[in-house]
């Protein structure tokens, strides 16, 4: 998943979850203004709170894989050889997101999510700059409580 540094979001807090995970990923960047991202997980997930799900107990083995898409139309950029390099950060900024869960490679649960974010600054003739996040979130099938 790309990282929503923006908005400080912090789903794998410990004093709630433990949490053991690997993964791999390919980040490319299409054009200035467009990246993808694909990346796969092996995580182990154990909630260290009173949780059931779905007659599973608290703990979890999740495998996924994810696609990520990064539109920032207004950012400056600078290709390197290491890739890009952004000096300037515009809005908006739309990310997107589509994971899916899989039974199969040792995990327990099999899920689509979907989401979306947009972070746009609005300006006003005061020089007073305003960020306005919008975050939407899709799921079907078997999900836990931390991907909610």
């Amino acid at each position: 998943m790309m990282k929503f540094s923006d908005i400080n979001l912090d789903l794998h807090n410990s004093t709630f979850y433990k949490s053991q995970k690997w993964g791999a990923s390919f980040l490319y960047d299409i054009s200035n203004s467009l990246s993808v991202k694909v990346a796969v997980n092996k995580e182990k997930q154990q909630a260290l709170f009173d949780y059931q799900y779905k007659n599973l107990g608290s703990r979890f083995d999740n495998t996924s894989a994810t696609l990520s898409l990064k539109f920032s139309p207004n950012d400056k950029n600078i290709m390197t050889p290491s890739g890009k390099f952004t000096y300037e950060k515009g809005y908006p900024q739309i990310f997107m997101n589509y994971e899916k869960g899989f039974e199969t490679l040792g995990g327990d649960l099999d899920y689509h999510r979907v989401d979306a974010l947009l972070i746009h600054q609005f300006r006003s003739k005061f020089r007073i700059h305003e960020h306005q996040t919008f975050r939407r979130n899709f799921f079907r099938k078997y999900t836990d409580l931390e991907k909610l």
